[in-house]
């Protein structure tokens, strides 16, 4: 798994198997029989994540970013891949919908700063 994550996080230009493999030095063959027969928790790993989010990220002035983004995909072999509302194009289409949480907290600074009046 700390192959998998690391290959995903890496600046690989490919997130494919066969090159996160041979960046962690593992065989291909073992990563991709992780991949094929490992079954996601995902009651598990949305609980872990909201423990390390409150244990991290908490506070009087924190809170959560939850951003939808969806990805128009032809073909049927990503998971996840089905005819439903695509923000992308505003329609019903073939895509996958992701969603994202980010931590935000009041002490934050802007990443632009807005230009001063003389």
């Amino acid at each position: 798994m700390p192959e998998y994550v690391e290959g995903q996080l890496s600046d690989l230009p490919r997130k494919s198997v066969e090159p996160m493999a041979l960046k962690a030095g593992v065989p291909v063959r073992t990563l991709q029989e992780f991949l094929s027969q490992h079954k996601w928790d995902h009651d598990r790993m949305r609980d872990r994540v909201a423990k390390i989010v409150v244990r991290d990220h908490a506070g009087r002035h924190s809170m959560g970013i939850l951003d939808e983004t969806s990805f128009v995909k032809k073909g049927e072999k990503t998971p996840g891949v089905q005819r439903q509302h695509c923000g992308a194009v505003g329609k019903q289409e073939n895509c996958i919908v992701t969603v994202h949480l980010g931590p935000s907290v009041r002490s934050s600074s802007p990443t632009a700063t807005p230009p001063q009046r003389t």
